[in-house]
């Protein structure tokens, strides 16, 4: 091993002075040839963006630059210098894997093997061979790198190891399967360090001089070739200052271990470090002498007090982790003269979990002023909408197509879009879907090929025909046309909507059609190709992100060169996982604060550094070993380790400060704020901040919730920036005030035609009609779990509702027969004997109840279109439902408030038009029938009048009343006010057994929780019940029917 004196190690702990002094030796020396390239090896794509960026502004003209990861550069050097260097380099881990996958059946057989054997015959084959495959791809790539002297070894037979057999074997059938001359990686570097040394490679085909730039580690093997080089062409290192060894300071043992070994690796070989010359400030904060400490350890003397310059914040979660964050970079910009966007960096070890949570909180500035910029440093990849949209295909085509599993798919934002389906057209299409019920299933023959019945009941086809079917015909109570039952109305905007919706489903079919099939890899990549165009249709601000996995796609084409053979559906997804997990990293975005993994941001300057999700066990992280390592029961010192590499990262870091060095970490449990553990690197900051400089920092606990009081008020240690914070704090220490959902009544309506449906829905339910008639706001309902599954029973709910509607059926002389065809067309009976059984059973129920109900009603009428005025009111509407004896509904259950009222409303209206027709209903209590009516009014249009004016004020403004609870107290007025109160208040909070009104959402939004005690709640009442309940008349259904007779 030999030193050229052409070799320089230049050496500062700040990058921005190593720029400098590389941007000096580029201006002072220019290269002769304007056009010639600049090489300059660098650690990550970060420090490129950076490093072109400072030497953009250092040098004024910077076009010539090749800055490169020294990997890929080394090799392209290689290429440029030996002739019969091929295209691709043997046997690197893209060829290695392929190859043993298509021999490893046969490499089982070698008894070498035959531990593998076992395993690989435990689960389906092709899947477990491809990770056995890829396993020992890995254990090949680390021996080439780490033990490249082991290859000799291996092709000579002899084993360094005896574990090492199965390694030695297979890279001999490796080389094998491959023909002379194999130019593998470790065949390349010796000959290529050897025609360096011995003159053979002409200086004209190798760069003027290179540079290297950032590096903190570089294994022997790439060390070797570029000390080789350096004998050829003038090289200079720009390094971070090494730090000196500090014992009993456990974060300088355990987090400087990487950067020993690679200054040991370049001082055994002969290299010396050259320090510049540049002067080093005195410290200004606690964060600066924590780093001089670290530097020189004796220079520094105890900081004389504590700053804000390190701090450390525990929260709840990772939400508000950000929120908390956010009001500290509030506080920068305050404190920090002319701090910029630019000069931040916000780094997270787990950035998949925050990043969907950041847009949340520094996109939108509040009411503190604006928005923060910001830019996501390599967005997550499984968030990208084409890979969306592909995992849930593949997830699709193995599945029983339910509602749930189909509508998760075409609610991803992109693939919507590209239907032209907005949110509220999404809404109305899983309603009819829901209506329709389309449980799961493509048609009878997808559940055949599942094994399954073969039957089209509640599949997406039977849905999708009834819903087309509801275009052509209305749904008139007529038998099923073809075995399929219009559903409707179906008209106007419905028909664009309904288009898209089969156009997506179509467009599924053809999707899931083409994935069953094996293809080659080219024809997978055209096919996926295909499908997603057709499937996704990004936003503007995901374009790129989409066109990145368009090229990703048309990688997949490149595995054909290495495996020609059809691809199934499951070895295709590993192909598509591993490109997707080794996407190229992207520039830098300037101007904005980056949010980053760490290694992305890696010994960049920042004048401010946060470093969050500093939790136990996610930094740094454990080494895991499988029982394949061979490098595990061999190590040396250079050998890959992942809790020594983040231990490195987060001393790098610490050094990359400018002026704050900000930790935060969850720190307790939301749901019993029992303390949860931090990184130990946390506390090692601690002691190293006590040893070094004689300080502490505590850590500053925050409140659960954002707008804690706390925040506000001197001396609690917490702070926030939010004035809707503030004024959420602040509404928190103010009395208890009346409720009021609207400041006043609104203006008054537009007279005009009055609905008669619509003064029913209000006295149904006055807050309800209060929000859709006046408002137009529909809340939206609890979400609830979608049947996946035919039915297999009725539920209590789903058999109230078909005993009443088969009994409203036959009322109105329709026939069983139509009926259960209807029934069974609509899919509602479970499929088979069960849903014959309970079809038995209705009409056993039912048929006897509605013949003696037909002595009640008599014969059914065609309903009867009205209008009618009250003094200044218009109604219009329709009487139904009609019978020769009058305007009659039934009800199989107890009645409530709401029909009593809407009985009375009938009432007072055929009574106004002078009707002769009684009005009545039937509800049933204990299994005891009720005949409910009314006796004659004097003055029916005074009191429909009186009942309108309550309508209108309660369309002004939300009615004070629940009629349940109203319906109680008034039933228990007799007894006197106090027990009237406290029934209604009974009926208004409920019980375990019933909700009360109370947890209607309509209620709860437009009624004040002490509404039952206030001055007009008593007459409001009485006003809307009184006259009710002294025209109220009611008998046992039995004693009408007797008397009817």
């Amino acid at each position: 091993m030999s030193n050229s004196s052409a070799l320089r190690v230049l050496t500062d702990p700040r990058p921005e002075v190593l720029a400098a002094a590389l941007a000096r030796e580029l201006s002072a020396a220019p290269l002769p040839n304007p056009f010639a390239l600049e090489w300059i090896f660098v650690p990550h794509a970060g420090t490129q963006t950076w490093l072109d960026y400072y030497l953009a502004q250092a040098l004024g003209i910077w076009a010539q630059g090749r800055l490169l990861h020294p990997r890929e550069a080394l090799w392209r050097l290689a290429r440029m210098a030996l002739a019969e260097m091929p295209d691709r380099i043997a046997l690197e881990p893209q060829q290695t894997v392929w190859l043993i996958f298509e021999s490893i059946e046969r490499l089982c057989a070698d008894p070498a093997f035959s531990a593998f054997k076992t395993w690989l015959e435990a689960a389906p084959a092709q899947n477990r061979a491809w990770s056995l495959a890829q396993e020992w791809a890995r254990q090949i790539d680390l021996i080439a790198t780490f033990r490249p002297d082991w290859l000799p070894e291996f092709e000579a037979g002899r084993w360094p190891l005896p574990e090492a057999e199965w390694a030695g074997k297979l890279w001999q059938e490796l080389l094998k399967s491959l023909p002379a001359p194999i130019w593998h990686r470790g065949a390349l570097q010796q000959l290529f360090i050897r025609r360096l040394r011995s003159g053979a490679v002409s200086p004209k085909r190798l760069p003027r001089r290179l540079s290297v730039f950032g590096l903190s580690e570089l294994p022997s093997f790439y060390l070797e070739i570029l000390l080789a080089l350096a004998e050829v062409v003038p090289t200079t290192l720009y390094l971070p200052s090494p730090l000196p060894p500090l014992e009993g300071l456990v974060l300088r043992e355990t987090c400087g271990e990487q950067e020993q070994i690679w200054v040991s690796a370049l001082a055994s070989r002969g290299v010396v470090f050259e320090a510049l010359p540049e002067t080093l400030p005195e410290p200004q904060n606690l964060l600066q002498a924590l780093q001089a400490a670290l530097r020189k350890p004796g220079d520094c003397p105890l900081w004389p007090g504590p700053d804000t310059s390190i701090q450390i914040h525990s929260v709840h979660s990772p939400q508000r982790e950000l929120e908390v964050l956010k009001d500290f970079l509030f506080a920068c910009f305050d404190e920090l003269p002319e701090l910029k966007p630019s000069e931040i960096a916000v780094l997270i070890p787990d950035l998949a979990v925050y990043a969907p949570l950041v847009a949340g909180v520094f996109g939108s500035g509040g009411q503190q002023g604006g928005r923060l910029p910001f830019a996501l440093v390599q967005p997550d990849f499984n968030q990208n909408p084409g890979v969306l949209a592909l995992r849930s295909l593949f997830e699709l085509s193995s599945s029983r197509l339910s509602l749930d599993e189909v509508w998760a798919l075409l609610e991803q934002p992109a693939v919507s879009r590209a239907f032209g389906l907005q949110p509220e057209d999404l809404e109305l299409a899983i309603f009819w879907l829901d209506q329709v019920e389309v449980r799961w299933g493509r048609d009878a023959e997808h559940r055949r090929k599942l094994g399954l019945p073969a039957f089209s009941q509640n599949s997406w086809q039977q849905g999708l025909q009834r819903l087309l079917l509801g275009m052509a015909l209305d749904d008139q109570g007529q038998l099923p046309y073809a075995g399929i039952l219009p559903y409707g109305p179906m008209e106007g905007q419905n028909v664009r909507i309904l288009g898209r919706l089969l156009d997506f489903f179509s467009t599924l079919e053809k999707a899931l059609d083409a994935l069953v099939s094996e293809k080659t890899a080219s024809e997978w990549s055209e096919t996926l190709s295909e499908i997603l165009l057709r499937l996704v249709k990004p936003l503007p601000e995901q374009e790129d992100d989409w066109f990145l996995f368009l090229e990703q796609l048309q990688k997949l084409a490149e595995i054909e060169t290495l495996y020609a053979p059809p691809l199934g559906l499951g070895l295709l997804r590993t192909q598509l996982e591993t490109l997707w997990s080794h996407v190229p990293e992207r520039p830098l975005p300037l101007g904005r604060i980056l949010f980053a993994s760490p290694a992305r941001l890696q010994g960049l300057p920042f004048r401010v550094i946060c470093f969050l999700g500093l939790n136990a066990g996610v930094l740094p992280r454990a080494d895991q070993t499988t029982e394949l390592d061979l490098l595990a029961l061999s190590p040396r010192s250079e050998d890959p380790s992942l809790r020594r590499a983040d231990r490195d990262l987060f001393l790098t870091v610490l050094r990359s400060a400018g002026e704050r060095f900000y930790l935060s970490y969850t720190g307790r449990r939301v749901r019993d704020n029992l303390d949860l553990p931090a990184s130990v690197l946390v506390s090692e900051l601690q002691d190293s901040l006590q040893a070094l400089c004689g300080q502490t920092v505590p850590v500053t606990r925050h409140p659960l919730q954002p707008f804690d009081p706390r925040y506000f008020k001197a001396g609690t240690g917490v702070r926030s920036w939010s004035w809707q914070a503030l004024k959420e704090a602040q509404n928190l220490q103010l009395p208890p005030q009346a409720h009021a959902f609207v400041d006043g009544p609104l203006p008054a309506l537009v007279p005009g035609p009055t609905p008669w449906q619509a003064l029913l829905d209000f006295f149904r339910h006055p807050a309800k009609a209060f929000l859709m008639q006046r408002l137009d706001l529909r809340l939206r309902r609890e979400e609830q779990t979608r049947a996946t599954s035919e039915r297999f029973q009725l539920n209590g709910l789903e058999r109230f509702q078909l005993r009443e509607t088969f009994l409203t059926w036959l009322l109105q002389g329709g026939s069983p027969a139509v009926f259960d065809a209807r029934l069974r067309a609509r899919g509602h009976l479970p499929p088979g004997p069960v849903g014959e059984q309970i079809w038995l059973s209705l009409q056993a129920e039912i048929l006897p109840l509605a013949q003696s109900l037909q002595v009640l009603t008599g014969v059914p009428q065609a309903s009867r279109s009205f209008r009618f005025d009250v003094e200044a009111w218009q109604l219009e509407g329709q009487l139904q439902p009609l019978f020769s004896e009058g305007l009659i509904q039934v009800r199989l259950s107890r009645l409530k408030a709401a029909d009593y009222l809407q009985t009375w409303l009938e009432h007072l209206l055929l009574a106004c038009l002078g009707e002769a027709q009684p009005v009545r209903r039937v509800g049933f209590e204990k299994d005891q029938g009720v005949l409910l009516s009314f006796a004659p009014v004097e003055q029916p249009q005074a009191e429909l009048k009186r009942l309108l004016d309550l309508y209108d004020q309660g369309l002004n403004a939300p009615l004070p009343l629940a009629l349940e609870s109203a319906w109680a107290w008034v039933s228990e007025l007799n007894k006197g006010i106090e027990k009237a109160q406290r029934k209604a208040a009974q009926r208004w909070y409920g019980n375990q057994q019933q909700p009360g009104e109370a947890s209607d959402a309509a209620y709860a939004l437009c009624l004040a929780p002490d509404w039952l005690r206030a001055p007009e709640t008593e007459a409001l009442i009485l006003e809307i019940f009184g006259p009710l309940r002294q025209h109220l008349r009611q008998v046992s259904l039995q004693a009408a029917l007797a008397a009817s007779v």
